[in-house]
């Protein structure tokens, strides 16, 4: 799929980037992390150039990106990616919103990870009170 997408689309296009960021959450699901790693960074590089931090598919990008460091047990690279995609985020739409609410809460895990307990208990509490429930992933 993402061969025949690069040649119908080219590298740059927002099909091919959409098609790169699915076979990496495959990867990612398989535990191919480093191969998973290459390619979000490479859809979060294009994203930013041509969508910019403000847009929502970027924020998605950085916290696919923190994922799944965070998942190779490297919470401090993965710590101010998902700092930079909230605060993106809640720019673009609101701090009520779900995306601000699965960014908080992946955020919480990784400053838990960092054992910077506080800061991650009181992200927890705010998105229990927001939302109660577990808000879902959002990784497209």
């Amino acid at each position: 799929m993402l061969a025949a997408t690069l040649a119908q689309f080219g590298p740059d296009n927002q099909s091919t980037q959409i098609a790169q960021n699915e076979l990496a959450k495959i990867l990612q699901d398989g535990l191919h992390y480093a191969e998973a790693e290459d390619l979000f960074r490479a859809v979060l590089a294009k994203r930013e150039a041509s969508l910019g931090i403000k847009h929502v598919r970027t924020c998605t990008s950085l916290n696919n990106l923190g994922l799944v460091l965070s998942l190779q047990k490297r919470p401090a690279e993965a710590e101010p990616l998902l700092r930079r995609a909230l605060e993106a985020e809640r720019a673009i739409v609101g701090e009520s919103d779900m995306g601000v609410l699965i960014l908080k809460r992946n955020l919480a895990r990784v400053l838990g990870e960092l054992g910077q307990f506080p800061e991650a208990i009181a992200l927890h509490e705010d998105v229990q009170k927001r939302a109660p429930g577990k808000p879902s992933a959002r990784t497209s």
